[in-house]
């Protein structure tokens, strides 16, 4: 998991034990449920990049929406669009060591 999904995942799973402690259920059980998905929204799981030179992969999980030939600064280039549902890794990598 990226250090950050602790900062917001932690405060909520906090007031959970202690809604809990108090024996408000409804209400720790539901910042429990959010402190989990805040922790599976954050989550980083390691990826097998392939050993082949000039290999290229893709730098999000999700579905390409757009790739198009695009001008970045006077320079030719190519622009990918990631459509990421809540249920994608949202962690975006290199696709390409150069």
């Amino acid at each position: 998991m990226v250090k950050e999904g602790y900062y917001f995942g932690l405060p909520p799973l906090a007031l959970s034990g202690f809604a809990l402690l108090f024996r408000w259920t409804i209400a720790g059980t539901l910042l429990l449920l959010l402190a989990a998905f805040i922790f599976y929204f954050f989550r980083d799981p390691d990826r097998v990049i392939p050993a082949d030179a000039g290999a290229i992969v893709s730098p999000a999980d999700g579905r390409v929406v757009v790739a198009t030939d695009e001008e970045n600064a006077g320079r030719p280039g190519k622009r990918i669009s990631v459509f990421l549902a809540i249920w994608n890794v949202h962690v975006n990598r290199s696709p390409l060591q150069a």
